[in-house]
């Protein structure tokens, strides 16, 4: 039995988010959009579509019929000729637009354990992320580096269904944490020194910049590359003002410092050499 339903996700501010909830050869997950209506049009109540919501909720329709018909398409057997496409050519090119080294290592990794330079989309199923992550954890691998590799893999998946050369990415199939397929992210546990040890630091002899620095950024929580920023005009009134800059924007931050950090502070001047 297989099946195709729109339903729909309460969410803030946006109304409610439209998704597919997919049923098929005894799996079921589901597809959201990424489109949205002021009201939920699924309940019966609510049959007329206003005005705003319209474009909307007829392409979601339009998403639904056609995998229903890809879907019934499967079923009998046809496979569309793009699914027989190239995998290992379309990872090639994907990753490369990408430029990051995990990609590299994750294409190293696939072509070692499938043996080939070939692999089609249509091989590419479940079974196969299956035994491609056996295969992993025979290599020594950490936990994070697994599942960084796996979601790098899954992003060029992703990207076939967006480019209509799979239907869906058979991660979707995958069961993840405790006991799945895809194991749980490790929990770090974080050690944090003690007031006594860091008094300890303090009276310990050994090179004054190392142990200034490092003091400095306990005090203050900052990281090394924020210090190595750091001017002299920046303290005011005992106020450290720093910047950060995340995804192309720059933020500053400030930073009331402690008796311990302002006793370090011509130290960690005279070591950066700024003013």
């Amino acid at each position: 039995m297989a099946s195709v339903t729109l339903r729909t996700k309460g969410i803030d501010k946006k109304g409610y988010s439209l998704f597919l909830d997919i049923y098929n050869e005894g799996h079921r997950y589901k597809e959201y959009l990424k489109l949205y209506v002021s009201k939920d049009y699924v309940k019966p109540e609510n049959k007329n579509i206003l005005k705003q919501d319209k474009e909307s909720w007829e392409l979601a329709k339009a998403i639904q019929a056609k995998r229903v018909l890809q879907m019934k398409e499967s079923l009998a057997g046809f496979i569309p000729k793009s699914s027989k496409q190239d995998f290992i050519q379309y990872y090639r090119e994907q990753s490369a637009q990408r430029g990051h080294d995990t990609y590299k290592y994750v294409l190293t990794y696939l072509l070692d354990f499938n043996q080939s330079e070939k692999l089609s989309f249509k091989a590419l199923d479940e079974k196969y992320l299956k035994d491609f992550i056996a295969y992993l954890k025979t290599q020594e691998l950490s936990v994070s580096s697994l599942r960084l590799y796996l979601s790098r893999l899954s992003v060029i998946l992703n990207q076939a269904v967006k480019d209509k050369i799979i239907q869906t990415n058979p991660f979707n199939y995958l069961k993840r944490g405790k006991g799945g397929d895809i194991p749980p992210e490790a929990q770090s546990k974080i050690v944090y020194l003690t007031i006594e040890e860091l008094r300890k630091l303090n009276d310990t002899a050994f090179d004054d910049s190392v142990r200034h620095f490092f003091l400095f950024s306990c005090f203050t929580g900052l990281r090394l590359s924020d210090l190595m920023k750091m001017k002299w005009t920046d303290v005011e009134k005992g106020t450290l003002t720093y910047r950060q800059t995340k995804q192309g924007n720059v933020k500053a931050h400030y930073l009331p410092l402690t008796a311990q950090a302002l006793s370090l502070l011509p130290a960690v001047r005279l070591q950066t050499k700024v003013d």
